[in-house]
């Protein structure tokens, strides 16, 4: 791993964990069942962007599941985040 993908993927984890934080901080305010869709989303891009750090040091955590050869984890990580945003949304749109 070179160190420029390193610094990359630190201000990535430090920018979503801001966001993270900031997400949980809005709904302590709110308390609108759409914002916890967003903070999960917010938190499962987080951890995301932690795994793909993780795997682009060389970090294993054993030999993942796969369909196909595609890594379920990693797919679920990729797609989960998108999928609460979707929620948040269509929550946001029942209630106005």
């Amino acid at each position: 791993m070179t160190t420029g993908l390193f610094v990359q993927g630190i201000i990535l984890l430090v920018v979503w964990g801001t966001a993270a934080a900031l997400s949980i901080l809005m709904w302590n305010k709110t308390r609108v069942p759409a914002i916890l869709a967003v903070i999960t989303g917010v938190a499962l891009e987080f951890i995301s962007q932690a795994y793909s750090l993780f795997e682009q040091m060389g970090v294993s955590i054993g030999t993942p599941a796969s369909i196909g050869g595609i890594d379920l984890l990693s797919l679920f990580l990729q797609v989960a985040p998108a999928v609460s945003f979707i929620v948040a949304l269509l929550i946001m749109l029942r209630d106005s």
